[in-house]
């Protein structure tokens, strides 16, 4: 596959980039500004104006899918951009990394404790986490395939490949994920073409408190 990464000079940029090389995938990284990605055997790197609907275009064009990992904020405009850029050139298929309970209508899934613990985090987040429900909510409406991957809370550590997803049990959003159990699930999932239309859980190895 060629995939687009947005984001990719982000604390999770990297490993996206590196995950998907291993997968065999070709990568466009996309970045703000020049020299925050270095272009190495199967990645070209790209510098994208997200006010600049051609620069987007041109960028995603003859891509197979979109990965879009850009953080908590500042971020609502350029995922509508992508999502219209998108559109634009025919490119159906997205992936991006948000929050825990990020799409509310996830949140049905939680248990009474787990809602209750996510509400308090986000209310001290309020922020970032609302930026992150608002490019959920553009991507539902595009008519793209997205899939909203929502993850606990992100660490530095090694890749365990023992990470939970989707209607696991419990849940918490003070459970940690390694950025590298993230996007091997990200690109796996992409190559599998999972999870359509669906936001997904995902959380680090089961920790007993």
């Amino acid at each position: 596959m060629k995939i687009v990464i947005f984001g990719a000079s982000g604390s999770v940029g990297k490993f996206l980039i590196d995950e998907a090389v291993a997968q065999g995938n070709q990568v466009v990284a996309v970045s703000r500004q020049a020299g925050n990605v270095s272009e190495q055997a199967n990645v070209s790197v790209q510098i994208a104006d997200y006010t600049d609907q051609m620069s987007l275009q041109k960028v995603i064009a003859g891509s197979d899918a979109v990965i879009i990992s850009l953080g908590d904020f500042g971020v609502v405009d350029p995922v509508r951009q992508i999502a219209v850029a998108m559109r634009a050139v025919n490119v159906d298929r997205v992936e991006i990394v948000t929050g825990y309970g990020a799409d509310v209508a996830s949140r049905q899934s939680l248990t009474a404790a787990e809602l209750t613990e996510f509400m308090g985090v986000r209310q001290d987040y309020l922020e970032g986490t609302t930026n992150k429900e608002k490019q959920v909510a553009i991507l539902k409406k595009s008519g793209l395939t997205y899939t909203n991957v929502q993850p606990s809370w992100l660490t530095f550590d090694p890749a365990t490949k023992a990470y939970r997803y989707g209607e696991f049990t419990p849940k918490s959003v003070h459970d940690e994920l390694s950025r590298a159990d993230l996007a091997a699930f990200m690109i796996t999932n992409l190559m599998k073409d999972q999870f359509r239309n669906q936001s997904v859980y995902i959380s680090g190895p089961l920790v007993y408190r």
